[in-house]
């Protein structure tokens, strides 16, 4: 293990870390504290198989091998293009670097390989091949394609809700998605779209690849512009945007395009989600908002968000109150209830159907809080909107 962590270092210049269980145990190239690949480490936590590819918010790569007994490599990060002053800025927000580290943090990039997003799957894939003997295809690691069980399988399947069905449910469809996009709910992608499972007969018309490709570019179109409204930076947006297209356009079959689609979609909802965060929120209150929006579509409590981020609860609301200048339930209103409105403001969905798609225990229970944050009912505020 130590000679292919020295080859990774010296032959394409990434950083190589040792984990056992959740301690780093060794490490080798070049790395920079905070490390950036320790805000990825629950998205790793979500990827099963034996590698796994990361894109981060700055459109960096990162990775992870799995060796077995609790322990795993993590690759990375490699850049795709030569930073601007935007981009250092970005990077250094992400880790709240400060005015005195900047210079270090600046040339600590400049090292940074520069590897397209292919290049990096390939890379994993034969260091994958070498550290734990199983073969993980390039193309599985982009595109989540399960390599006979033993890809990397990132998110569940999480296409597109385009059907030959009545165009009225295509359009509450689409509308559903891209409100829980623009509010960064990926639980809710995750519970709606799993649903549904790749069917061969996915087209509108004969050529059943051509046709999924192009739906997938649209998709990446009206996803980013909904990550947008929900926070994401346009730069941000549009040159993800860019990179998803580019790979569609390279990709002749459709289970794989079908793969990028549900990736691509949850990719932009995770950074929308993310953006909702103040730059000066502490760590725990940034790691509950993003928590937050994830789940917006349950039925959520102080305790719960608490419990999952490994805080006690009073510790939470003291800290919250703090910095929110309000608690975590009327933020937690505050926010079904902005995503309502836009549910609402489509038409396409009853005042019943949202309430129940934003997770109130009762029709009586949404109307009380919609009025309290609106000064309107629900039938009201629909009213208006007409």
């Amino acid at each position: 293990m130590h000679y292919i962590m020295e080859y990774l270092v010296t032959i394409f210049g990434l950083a190589v870390r040792r984990y056992a269980g959740n301690v780093q145990v060794e490490s080798r190239g070049e790395l920079f504290s905070p490390d950036p690949a320790i805000l990825y480490m629950p998205a790793f936590d979500k990827t099963r198989g034996a590698c796994a590819l990361i894109v981060t918010r700055s459109l960096d790569s990162l990775g992870i091998i799995r060796t077995g007994d609790g322990e795993f490599y993590v690759l990375g990060p490699a850049k795709r293009t030569e930073l601007d002053r935007s981009g250092t800025a970005a990077r250094a927000r992400e880790l709240h670097i400060t005015q005195e580290r900047l210079p270090a943090f600046e040339e600590y990039l400049r090292d940074i390989p520069i590897l397209s997003i292919a290049q990096f799957a390939n890379i994993l894939s034969m260091a994958s091949k070498v550290m734990t003997g199983i073969t993980v295809q390039p193309e599985s690691i982009l595109f989540g394609a399960d390599d006979a069980g033993k890809g990397n399988r990132a998110q569940d399947p999480v296409p597109y809700a385009f059907s030959n069905n009545d165009s009225s449910d295509n359009y509450r469809s689409e509308r559903l998605l891209l409100t829980y996009v623009q509010h960064g709910d990926t639980e809710a992608l995750t519970s709606v779209f799993r649903r549904t499972q790749f069917r061969e007969d996915f087209s509108i018309g004969h050529d059943g690849t051509s046709n999924l490709r192009n739906i997938t570019i649209v998709t990446a179109t009206l996803v980013s512009r909904s990550a947008i409204l929900g926070g994401v930076e346009p730069q941000e947006a549009f040159a993800l945007s860019d990179a998803y297209i580019r790979m569609a356009e390279s990709i002749d079959s459709p289970q794989n395009l079908y793969a990028l689609m549900s990736t691509m979609v949850i990719d932009f909802a995770n950074r929308a989600g993310s953006s909702a965060v103040p730059a000066s929120a502490s760590p725990y209150v940034a790691q509950s908002l993003i928590w937050i929006r994830r789940h917006l579509s349950q039925r959520i409590s102080t305790c719960r968000v608490a419990h999952d981020i490994g805080l006690s609860t009073s510790y939470l609301s003291s800290l919250f109150r703090k910095e929110m200048g309000k608690t975590v339930t009327d933020y937690i209103n505050e926010a079904k209830i902005d995503e309502a409105k836009t549910l609402l403001a489509t038409h396409s969905m009853t005042i019943r159907d949202v309430s129940q798609c934003m997770g109130f225990a009762s029709r009586n229970y949404f109307d009380k809080v919609f009025r309290r944050h609106c000064g309107l009912t629900p039938t009201q505020f629909a009213g208006q909107e007409k």
